[in-house]
């Protein structure tokens, strides 16, 4: 996928708000295997002026983007986004800036911006073939969070290369289930293993998942599920688990001693990588 992160930084946002939408991008990269032949990212910011901060061909890692977020800026200016999303078709989403959309390459962006723009009816994305999704800044605390995850999923759904068909793997997820963590960033968590999940052959991945809190607890072992459709339905069902306090250690613990041993269905002894 390429996918681009179109930023109103104009200052009818606060910089409140600004500043979240900063830390939320910042935590949202690390959902994607950045890669030149996986996922690339792109960053422009807009107001009545653009500004590149990344190209789709400008970086291959995680860090680059992330120092990338945490020197935008707020620039003085009125919000001009049909001039913003003209320059990402003309410019962003082209072969000479990175784009891989002539090797069929699902182009995405997400749009951030206070003022609500009607993108489902601009017949110039919908002609390029270029899917956006538009996250509004807000004041209530999480709201952000959720939003981007259903972007993510909607944009992962949409990806024609959303299955990976590489090596073999024993994959366990090791979960914070506390009262820690809210329902709406649970709801955030369950959505991204529901897409990651659907981004494997079950035939060569094996997944279990550990939810803890004070106490650790098994949902599901290595050889519980061989259709992922069992393991989705299972994530869409967890719900936290008592307890406040955020125990890793003991959580790390079930992992080592529960999960990635033979009885438990680890293909350890067979040399496939084991991923926690």
């Amino acid at each position: 996928m390429d996918l681009v992160f179109l930023v109103d930084c104009s200052k009818n946002i606060t910089p409140q708000k600004f500043r979240k939408v900063q830390s939320l991008l910042y935590d949202f990269v690390d959902s994607f295997h950045v890669d030149q032949d996986q996922v690339r990212i792109g960053l422009i910011q807009y107001c009545s002026d653009i500004q590149v901060d990344l190209t789709l061909d400008t970086c291959s890692n995680v860090t680059q983007i992330k120092l990338a977020i945490e020197n935008m800026q707020q620039q003085d200016g009125s919000t001009e986004t049909k001039l913003a999303l003209d320059f990402l078709l003309t410019f962003g989403f082209t072969k000479a800036a990175g784009s891989r959309a002539h090797a069929g390459v699902p182009q995405a962006g997400v749009l951030i911006t206070k003022n609500q723009y009607n993108i489902e009816n601009d017949e110039d994305m919908i002609k390029h073939g270029v899917k956006i999704i538009q996250i509004q800044p807000t004041s209530r605390e999480h709201m952000n969070i959720a939003e981007i995850s259903s972007a993510f999923c909607s944009l992962a759904q949409d990806s024609k290369q959303n299955t990976y068909q590489g090596t073999l793997a024993d994959i366990v997820f090791l979960v914070d289930g506390s009262y820690s963590i809210s329902p709406q960033e649970f709801t955030w968590i369950k959505n991204f293993l529901f897409v990651v999940v659907g981004r494997f052959y079950i035939s060569k991945i094996q997944f279990g998942l550990v939810l803890y809190a004070e106490r650790p607890k098994i949902q599901f072992l290595l050889e519980h599920y061989s259709e992922k459709t069992g393991i989705q339905t299972h994530i869409w069902k967890l719900k936290r688990i008592n307890g406040t306090k955020t125990m890793t250690g003991r959580g790390l613990g079930k992992l080592l001693k529960q999960q990635f041993i033979e009885t438990a269905g680890s293909r350890i002894s067979e040399g496939v990588p084991q991923i926690g």
